[in-house]
């Protein structure tokens, strides 16, 4: 089937019905839970940055922080490196064989393993969450027009490798332009809207 480059489709899916690999659903609810997480944490006051595979970071933290607090991102860093490899998905396949049995800790013991990682580290979470504390939330008139933004971003940034796509390949793109801005109801919201008015046509 051609398009004209006037008619911009999408490949609707519905349960039991993938038109995609099960990856392709892996992928898209990554997306969903960045965009959900971001967009609640900017609510709160937090300012949020793009970590090296995508994922939302919250800023103000040392990477030397980071990377102490969570000793299982230095396991799998490392793994990555031994084996020269690199990306989300070797992130993941790394993360599994890199797990062992955890050491179960008492709620005393983790809160004092904090302490004495905050106090190291110059109390760094606490001036973070103190500058988020001081924020004013933005203003919800503005993620409607980030949503808007980014379905845009997708019409464009997607069609350009086929006049045919995915529903979720599309969504996905969008969610990762707003980064949080938008949550992932409003993109929906956003997408069904100009879906109505013609924009995205759906095909069998």
């Amino acid at each position: 089937m051609t398009l004209s480059s006037e008619t911009w489709s999408f490949q609707h899916y519905r349960s039991g019905r993938w038109t995609r690999s099960l990856f392709g659903s892996q992928q898209f609810a990554t997306s969903v839970y960045r965009t959900e997480l971001a967009s609640r944490l900017e609510g709160l006051g937090y300012e949020i940055e793009r970590g090296q595979h995508g994922q939302p970071e919250i800023k103000g933290s040392s990477q030397e922080y980071l990377e102490a607090s969570s000793p299982r991102r230095g396991q799998i860093k490392s793994h990555l490196e031994e084996i020269g490899r690199e990306g989300a998905g070797a992130a993941q396949v790394a993360a599994h064989r890199t797990r062992h049995s955890k050491v179960i800790q008492s709620p005393g013991e983790v809160l004092h393993r904090h302490r004495e990682l905050a106090a190291q580290y110059e109390y760094q979470a606490d001036w973070v969450v103190s500058k988020a504390l001081g924020k004013e939330q933005r203003q919800e008139i503005e993620q409607p027009k980030v949503a808007q933004q980014a379905v845009t971003y997708a019409h464009d940034h997607v069609f350009k490798r086929s006049a045919v796509q995915d529903e979720r390949a599309i969504l996905k793109a969008a969610m990762d332009r707003s980064m949080g801005q938008a949550s992932a109801s409003q993109v929906r919201d956003e997408f069904d809207r100009r879906t109505a008015q013609g924009e995205f046509r759906t095909i069998a």
